[in-house]
């Protein structure tokens, strides 16, 4: 672990940026704007990943920076007591991934499938047998990457999809600015209701969900810093770029859902069952639905390995890292099919929902949070060595209300979070 580091703070950024910016931003972003009011989830959004996003991405930064270890030997060594909490973590980014390598899948399968012409909707190409194939394929892309060094493998991957992303997005958005739509989604994007506790509780399982933070991911790459970069300015950078992201792939993907009568509401199936009959009728569609479904590919691959590598970096230390990726792969793939069978014509489901829908809508939005506020205590207060950690990154005027932001005003707010989804 010592020697594998970034190859730059530049790559480190870049890595960290590809494991925020992922299908969270285009595909559950834009969905669930769409069913918790517009303007009224997306300002609450902004308020999240000022107050909790970067005050935890920084937490998480410093830490993996201070210790140069895994999630569990990062915990083990602040205090033994914590290897279950590890554990759980390591747990839940697995579960998350289970259902995460399915949709990367579908994905891949649209994109293949729209280069030939238009895909038939989710419900309907699910029940084809071979569908399910682009799970497993995602898995082996994902142990390909996680196998190698991380020079080798994840920043290579970031290195070559992230600027495609990048291009992909702005020829999108650049396409919508011209679209009749467009003036419906910013009034959407402008609209405000009541913000109910079900659109603050959302929102937050978004901000933690789409920052990549709380569950280890961003602990773990900072322990591959080093010991000179900055992380007050990665940690900004790094939201920043995540949070103008998601906005801007709202109004790239909005201004079509207006345009051609799709519903902002549509959830999950959004982008699987409207957007390429909107793709299909519009000029160019034929060109612009691959970039689409390739543009989803790309971001959700490397936020996958970033999930991946919490589980594989701390397997590596004792098996080696190309047995651990081998060992992470085939869990993943086995936890999975509940989420791959209730998209095909067993029709799995629990709780009258798909296991995926049940996982992605009600699990997450639970447990994110949860496992959120068991992190910040652990690494804001179980952590003795935290306040003076802090005096190497905030500014010496803001540190007091940095370790107030920390040691209070996240756990209150992620606890009465918690509280009221359990309510």
């Amino acid at each position: 672990m010592g020697n594998d580091k970034w190859s730059s703070k530049a790559m480190f950024i870049l890595a960290a940026i590809g494991s925020a910016v992922g299908i969270g931003n285009l595909w559950r972003f834009t969905y669930m704007a769409g069913e918790y009011g517009g303007g009224t989830f997306i300002a609450i959004y902004l308020v999240c990943v000022l107050l909790l996003g970067i005050p935890i991405m920084i937490l998480e930064f410093t830490a993996g920076r201070r210790f140069a270890a895994p999630l569990t030997q990062a915990f083990c060594a602040i205090k033994k007591q914590f290897l279950p909490a590890a554990l759980a973590f390591h747990g839940l980014n697995i579960l998350v991934l289970s259902y995460y390598v399915v949709v990367t899948g579908w994905t891949l399968a649209y994109f293949f499938g729209s280069i030939t012409g238009v895909p038939p909707p989710l419900n309907e190409l699910s029940q084809n047998p071979l569908f399910m194939v682009f799970t497993p394929i995602s898995v082996l892309i994902i142990f390909t990457i996680t196998r190698l060094k991380l020079v080798d493998g994840i920043e290579k991957a970031n290195r070559m999809l992230m600027p495609l992303f990048f291009i992909i997005l702005v020829i999108m958005f650049g396409y919508s600015l011209s679209l009749p739509g467009l003036q419906k989604a910013l009034e959407f994007y402008t609209h405000f209701g009541e913000p109910t506790p079900q659109v603050v509780a959302a929102a937050v399982a978004q901000t933690l969900f789409s920052l990549s933070i709380g569950v280890g991911i961003m602990l773990t790459y900072a322990s591959h810093m080093y010991k000179r970069d900055d992380i007050g300015s990665s940690a900004a950078i790094v939201a920043g770029a995540d949070t103008i992201i998601a906005l801007v792939a709202g109004i790239a993907i909005f201004p079509i859902v207006f345009t051609y009568g799709l519903d902002p509401a549509g959830g999950a199936g959004l982008a699987f069952n409207s957007l390429p009959l909107a793709f299909a009728q519009m000029p160019f569609g034929n060109i612009l639905m691959p970039l689409f479904f390739i543009l989803l590919f790309s971001v959700a691959i490397t936020s996958a390995i970033s999930m991946a590598e919490v589980v594989v970096s701390n397997l590596a230390i004792k098996y080696g890292r190309k047995s651990a990726a081998r060992i992470t792969a085939l869990i993943i793939g086995v936890v999975a099919i509940p989420s791959m069978l209730s998209y095909s014509s067993v029709n799995l489901s629990f709780d009258g929902m798909p296991v995926l829908d049940f996982l992605d809508g009600k699990v997450v939005v639970l447990l994110y949070p949860i496992a959120a506020l068991l992190l910040v205590l652990i690494l804001g207060w179980g952590w003795t060595g935290f306040p003076r950690e802090a005096a190497k990154v905030v500014p010496r005027k803001l540190l007091s209300l940095y370790i107030f932001i920390i040691r209070f005003l996240v756990p209150f707010a992620l606890g009465a979070i918690v509280i009221s989804s359990l309510v």
